[in-house]
């Protein structure tokens, strides 16, 4: 890796060497240094003018205003971009406007703020008319590709507004954003720098390399040059340092501070779990073009009671428990569920670069204390597993870890889709007496094709579909 590295910075270094060579052997064929300086010149121009207070000055000048208009796109791109997601009629009424500024030469702005405001802060708002359009449809691309099953684990689970914008929509923005900053921190830059040569104010970069043409000083200008390159860098640099580090702090953000009263001791007691409240189906109906899933399906759960579907593949188990999760909606009848729910989806549905305990603690956390959540995890999983991120845990691990999330959060309806699929004999028979301590009372529906599980549950037969036979 590192005689890599060394070959990486030895073919840059070269090639450094290349370009400077043939800038110098351009500056000795025009013999002209008020055309073009040679590399030495422009260096010792560089150097003078770090030593001079002016030279800082317009750095610092130039700086607040470009990155301060940089941040505003980016913020305004966010919350517009957001705001346009979950309203579509906004976004209706903000494209041909963001689409508008996107296409229109940044110079006739420039020009239009000079006539309508003649304020030093035209280069300010130049970076946000260049940056604002790619921050904004970067938002939008980024929520219109997000992952909807992990939208649909947030909203069963019922997470805050707050933590998941945390959790789940900045990461599914932060890609797109970080491709958009590669371009739209040097334009920025550009378009600064371009509108402050343009409106001249006082103490800028822009003034001071007009100034410079003035005076016929390539070398000058050619100095300023390269300092615009390294801040243009370095705040790319910096800006996709951030990013990359972001999810990590939004993480930090969204996991609950506080512990479970019960468990503030070090005592590993399970939290009292909400109680079970009667759910009503009457007159459910449900069907996708001619198959017919439900037909006048009428059934009670009773607080507390367990109830199992093991009907074959294809007749609609998923399709009942995602009713019954508010997921899906019938065609016809009423459901009345005033049970908060959990739910063990038949997919995977982890935050694959999250930990178990991480995954747990952000949708139980708030009921569990961390040490419950770690205790139960490793009375079925090995402990050295918990600390890694779900991506890299086998199927059969994954599945436990989602186990366990369902039955420890504080729902009044566990609803499980096939939760013991994909465990050797042993571990499922260690699964099931895991759900049936855990469940406390609650009521359970239950879809599986292993009758094992129904009767190791003591759970009934839901029996939806000879409902749709009739």
């Amino acid at each position: 890796m590192r005689s890599l590295l060394k070959k990486r910075w030895l073919r840059r270094i070269l090639v450094t060497l290349f370009w400077l060579v043939i800038w110098q052997l351009a500056s000795l064929l025009v013999h002209n240094s008020i055309l073009l300086s040679s590399p030495l010149e422009t260096i010792v121009t560089l150097v003078l003018r770090v030593q001079q207070l002016p030279f800082w000055s317009a750095i610092g000048f130039s700086f607040v205003r470009i990155v301060g208009g940089f941040l505003i796109a980016l913020l305004a791109g966010l919350l517009l971009g957001l705001l346009a997601w979950r309203q579509p009629l906004v976004g209706e009424i903000l494209n041909p406007f963001v689409t508008f500024v996107k296409s229109v030469p940044i110079v006739c702005f420039i020009v239009l703020l000079l006539i309508w405001f003649g304020s030093p802060w035209v280069s300010l708002t130049a970076v946000f008319l260049v940056a604002f359009p790619a921050f904004y449809f970067a938002c939008r691309e980024g929520l219109e590709n997000r992952n909807r099953q992990l939208f649909e684990l947030l909203k069963v689970f019922d997470l805050g507004r707050k933590d998941r914008l945390l959790v789940f929509h900045w990461p599914s923005i932060r890609p797109f954003i970080q491709a958009t900053a590669k371009i739209a921190v040097g334009m920025s830059w550009k378009s600064g720098v371009a509108a402050e040569l343009i409106e001249l104010p006082l103490g800028s970069i822009g003034a001071r390399i007009y100034q410079a043409k003035i005076t016929l000083s390539s070398a000058d200008i050619f100095a300023w040059t390269f300092v615009l390159v390294g801040l243009s860098l370095l705040c790319e640099k910096l800006f996709l340092l951030a990013l990359d580090r972001s999810e990590d702090w939004a993480w930090h953000w969204a996991l609950p501070r506080w512990q479970h009263d019960g468990i503030k001791t070090g005592l590993a007691e399970t939290p009292a779990q909400p109680a079970s409240q009667k759910i009503v189906l009457s007159d459910l109906a449900k069907s996708y073009d001619d198959h017919v899933i439900l037909r006048s399906l009428n059934q009670t759960l009773d607080p507390g009671t367990r109830w199992a579907l093991q009907e074959p593949s294809g007749a609609g188990k998923t399709t009942l428990l995602r009713i019954l999760a508010g997921l899906e909606k019938a065609d016809a009848g009423t459901l009345q569920n005033p049970n908060k729910t959990a739910m063990l989806f038949q997919e995977s549905r982890l935050f694959e670069k999250r930990n178990a305990l991480e995954n747990l603690q952000l949708l139980v956390g708030r009921t569990s204390a961390l040490a419950e959540i770690r205790r139960t995890l490793e009375g079925i999983l090995p402990a050295e597993s918990l600390e890694l991120p779900t991506s890299q845990l086998s199927g059969g691990m994954r599945r436990r870890v989602e186990l366990v999330r369902a039955l420890l959060a504080p729902a009044g309806l566990v609803l499980l889709d096939e939760p013991y699929s994909g465990l050797d004999v042993e571990t499922a028979e260690q699964a099931r007496r895991l759900t049936d301590r855990l469940l406390a009372g609650r009521t359970l529906v239950l879809a599986s094709h292993d009758s094992t599980d129904a009767r190791t549950l003591q759970a009934k037969d839901l029996g939806f579909c000879t409902s749709a036979k009739r």
